[in-house]
């Protein structure tokens, strides 16, 4: 999640969390203060009483009719306050009227974002507007504070918080769509990564285990790499000036480099017994040392 799609997820928390539940205190003090009719217990007379005098947009109604408050967006809370008559808060109350249509105007805005982004400049402005609106109605820096600390955490738990907070206003949960959209790509490439990475490191544990290859295993490998090498050689051009040796006689070759490279070593034992029998362990543990010194220096001088 980048600082844009912060900006937008942190003013939807502020209206949602903090706004929502200052403007309905707000409305049910005011209708309250009002009288003419029943105590508001978000009942569906109270939601008949009220549409006595407010007329909700027609996708509104069913919602106003219910009378249950916790079911409204912020939308209809401030459309209620200000629209109602005789309106709940007059134009008279220039501040708190002024901070109603800022709420307002500030949600309309962020239904109204496409790509669930808000630049920093823009954002600095309505969040400074919406705290002050807000403060209007009830609303602590403690209140603002949390909110900010909120956004901060990781981007499933700011999504599933937003979610949660913005629930019943469907507008602001399109433009949610499209981040928690781009973010579950982010998550399945993570995802696979992840896989890749455990795949990986299987493979190293295999290597890393001691071989189990008996000597008939051993035998039907080379086997194997005889017949393929057969079919290599067949596949070759039979021109008169092409070499014509023979996969048999590759295997003589290795059979006898790995004779000799035997023999040697059957040699170097032979010479250890005869010297420990002569002059006792020590001796010629110390001997075969400086044979194999002189050995080594031979070959990296050949090599050179």
């Amino acid at each position: 999640m980048d600082e844009k799609e912060r900006n937008y997820c942190c003013l939807l928390l502020l209206l949602s969390r903090v706004g929502l539940e200052k403007l309905r205190q707000l409305f049910i003090n005011e209708w309250n203060s009002a009288g003419g009719f029943v105590p508001w217990t978000d009942c569906p007379q109270n939601g008949t009483d009220l549409l006595t005098k407010f007329t909700p947009l027609p996708y509104e109604r069913a919602k106003v009719q219910s009378g249950d408050t916790t079911t409204w967006d912020l939308s209809l809370f401030v459309k209620a306050l200000l629209y109602s008559a005789p309106p709940f808060v007059p134009r008279s109350k220039t501040a708190l009227f002024a901070g109603l249509k800022c709420l307002i105007d500030t949600r309309n805005t962020l239904c109204h974002t496409g790509n669930g982004k808000i630049e920093s400049a823009e954002f600095d402005i309505l969040y400074a507007d919406s705290c002050k609106a807000l403060s209007l109605v009830g609303a602590l820096p403690s209140d603002f504070k949390k909110v900010e600390r909120d956004v901060k955490q990781q981007w499933s738990e700011v999504l599933s918080l937003v979610k949660q907070c913005a629930s019943q206003d469907t507008d602001i949960l399109q433009g949610l769509g499209i981040i928690n959209s781009k973010l579950d790509d982010l998550q399945r490439g993570v995802d696979k990564v992840q896989l890749g990475q455990e795949e990986i490191l299987k493979q190293i544990q295999n290597l890393s285990k001691p071989s189990t290859c008996t000597s008939k295993d051993a035998e039907e490998d080379i086997n194997n790499h005889k017949e393929a090498i057969t079919k290599q050689t067949d596949l070759l051009p039979k021109g008169p000036d092409q070499s014509r040796l023979k996969t048999d006689d590759i295997f003589t070759n290795l059979t006898v480099y790995q004779g000799k490279q035997k023999s040697r070593k059957e040699k170097a034992q032979g010479r250890y017994i005869n010297l420990e029998t002569l002059f006792g362990t020590v001796y010629a543990n110390n001997v075969i040392k400086k044979m194999e010194i002189l050995n080594n220096r031979d070959k990296h001088n050949t090599s050179n």
